[in-house]
């Protein structure tokens, strides 16, 4: 879909991170919640990291932000290797949250968190312009038992 599309569908221009205000929104809710007095977020699909700037702007604990990102010239602590080596390869435990705001289904990335036994939250949403069911191997990921997609078929592609 174009973004010419997009604007005759939806009366607004969507941009990559048009969502940014529910995301942001979401995570700052948790960062208050979660009592810390600091974050670590890994950030694996950073980008220009607008989602985590927005948090900080809306809570008064500092966070800092790995940002995973394989495209050249981006600000702050980006590290350009592709996510999936990071999510397997780094140590985990050195954050409290990890970030996972895709184009598309990360589906890859939840299962390496997943299996590695990640102890605290992960965030993953996605950017679509299409509404439809959730691949399985997004939901074999989390734990979803496949023979469900018997029980809701409309559930699983």
């Amino acid at each position: 879909m174009t973004d010419s599309h997009a604007v005759r569908l939806t009366g607004r221009r969507v941009t990559d991170n048009s969502a940014l205000d529910l995301k942001a929104r979401i995570r700052a809710q948790w960062v208050r919640a979660s009592g810390l007095d600091a974050v670590r977020v890994l950030d694996a699909y950073h980008g220009d990291g607008a989602v985590w700037d927005e948090v900080r702007s809306r809570v008064d604990v500092p966070i800092v932000t790995v940002g995973v990102d394989l495209k050249p010239g981006k600000a702050g602590a980006v590290v350009r290797v592709d996510n999936r080596a990071a999510l397997a390869g780094w140590d985990l435990d050195g954050f409290d949250v990890v970030d996972l705001d895709a184009y598309g289904w990360p589906h890859e990335q939840v299962a390496i968190v997943a299996e590695r036994g990640f102890g605290g939250p992960v965030f993953v949403t996605r950017i679509a312009f299409a509404v439809g069911p959730v691949p399985a191997p997004v939901l074999e990921a989390v734990g979803i038992d496949p023979e469900w997609a018997k029980i809701a078929p409309g559930l699983f592609t």
